[in-house]
């Protein structure tokens, strides 16, 4: 059941990042894809009986504060193309955090080809039961579409890997380069630089996520001095 769940929450993922990407900037749907740990923190709480001490839950305030100086509400009203980033994030948030579920006797390729195949599967349906207006009429379509399926199939597998060796929380921090290189290529290939747009909404993102980082890793540090301890007097 757990290798149905990533594979519905990554296509889901997917489906909305992909769609945002046509409507709002390379670098705003980069940032808003952060909102994921934070998530997997919260997701954390049933489904490991993970306790968050008050500097967590100031961090997820934090973020949501964050993410609503981005969306602007106030202003023209909410961009809803930029709202799908946000269950992305929540879509990939999820779909890491039951890595931890899969046996550690399973291969992390072998987890991803699955999840991929049904992801592609599912994929197929759905183009035959929406149909499509649009067709790949050039060849470097098609590399572009290959590059987005390596690039993408490589990355899954990566996630898989760290996730299954280390706890989500503590790895999750580390998704904000995105917001650098979503920045970085958004510019160069599409001269796209929404600053104003981003910060400081953007700051308290990823001010959010550190807090999370320092927290888990302090926690992790306790749990592992009081093993040790536990095992010096047993001995």
């Amino acid at each position: 059941p757990w290798l149905l769940v990533k594979i519905v929450a990554t296509m889901t993922a997917q489906v909305c990042l992909y769609a945002a990407l046509l409507h709002v900037s390379i670098a705003l749907a980069a940032t808003l894809v952060n909102l994921m740990p934070i998530w997997i923190m919260l997701l954390s709480i049933p489904l490991f009986g993970e306790r968050i001490g008050p500097w967590r839950w100031c961090a997820a305030l934090i973020g949501f504060s964050g993410v609503i100086l981005i969306l602007e509400p106030w202003g023209q009203g909410i961009n809803w193309w930029a709202v799908l980033p946000i269950i992305s994030a929540i879509g990939y948030g999820t779909a890491q955090t039951v890595n931890k579920f899969f046996d550690k006797d399973i291969p992390s390729p072998l987890i991803n080809m699955y999840s991929q195949l049904g992801i592609a599967l599912i994929s197929i349906v759905l183009v035959l039961i929406l149909g499509t207006d649009s067709t790949i009429d050039a060849g470097w379509h098609f590399g572009v579409i290959v590059l987005i399926g390596i690039f993408g199939g490589v990355g899954q597998l990566c996630l898989v890997v760290a996730a299954r060796m280390d706890s989500p929380s503590n790895l999750a921090p580390f998704q904000y380069v995105d917001v650098l290189f979503g920045l970085t290529l958004g510019w160069i290939f599409f001269r796209e630089w929404p600053v104003d747009q981003l910060f400081p909404g953007a700051l308290l993102l990823v001010g959010a996520g550190l807090i999370v980082m320092w927290r888990q890793r302090l926690k992790d540090q306790k749990a592992k001095n009081a093993a040790l301890q536990a095992s010096a007097k047993a001995g």
